[in-house]
């Protein structure tokens, strides 16, 4: 994934935790779930740098969940870590139960509005949720650039097998800045912010998109 975003938006993965991080806010204390950890370096990270609390990591892939334990054992703060077997459109938590909700370059890898519902859905009221993504520039959703893609993700679906298919579902997942302004927006969350970086000099090339709000507290 690194030289997928250093190739794609010029940007290392490093910096995209980063400011993943200051959109997410985690403080001391508070409990905080990685949406599609993968090899857990996020959940890792907030706890590398948070005092207490509790950080839940969730992916579909018990292979990547394997890697993230083994990081985690090598890592001060383990005991603070929980790595899950679950999906990101069905979180297995109830309402409220988190300060903090993040993922990182996961979700276009699953039906985001619905994730999104899930996420919010867990995160308590006046909580913050930030994700970091693959995001599409504006030039996708111009002709003739547009229909170009719709034929790639098309001819991709028949190429028949499961990472192709993968892939082309990927790319019908990723949204531009304004779209990813207008989702937040429609959940519910307040204060949102979105920012997207593009490789300069490039048009078509996808982007890396943050985008953050916070739920709105109703006490009071």
């Amino acid at each position: 994934m690194s030289k997928e975003l250093e190739g794609f938006a010029g940007i290392g993965h490093r910096e995209v935790l980063d400011r993943l991080l200051q959109r997410a806010q985690p403080q001391d204390g508070d409990a905080v779930l990685d949406v599609g950890t993968g090899t857990g370096w996020v959940a890792i990270r907030c706890a590398l740098e948070m005092q207490g609390g509790q950080i839940t990591g969730i992916d579909m892939t018990p292979e990547m969940l394997a890697q993230a334990r083994r990081h985690a054992e090598r890592m001060r703060g383990e005991e603070r870590l929980q790595f899950s077997l679950a999906s990101a459109m069905s979180l297995p938590y109830p309402d409220g139960e988190f300060d903090v909700v993040l993922s990182s370059l996961a979700l276009h890898h699953t039906a985001v509005s619905q994730s999104l519902d899930e996420m919010v859905r867990v995160l308590r009221p006046g909580g913050h949720l930030a994700v970091a993504d693959m995001g599409a520039p504006p030039a996708w959703r111009l002709a003739p650039i547009s229909w170009l893609m719709l034929f790639f993700t098309w001819a991709y679906k028949l190429r028949g097998n499961p990472t192709a298919k993968a892939e082309a579902e990927a790319f019908r997942q990723t949204y531009t800045a304004e779209e990813w302004k207008n989702l937040l927006t429609a959940k519910g969350l307040k204060r949102t912010q979105v920012e997207a970086v593009l490789r300069p000099g490039q048009r078509i090339y996808p982007c890396v998109i943050w985008a953050s709000g916070e739920k709105e507290n109703t006490i009071g």
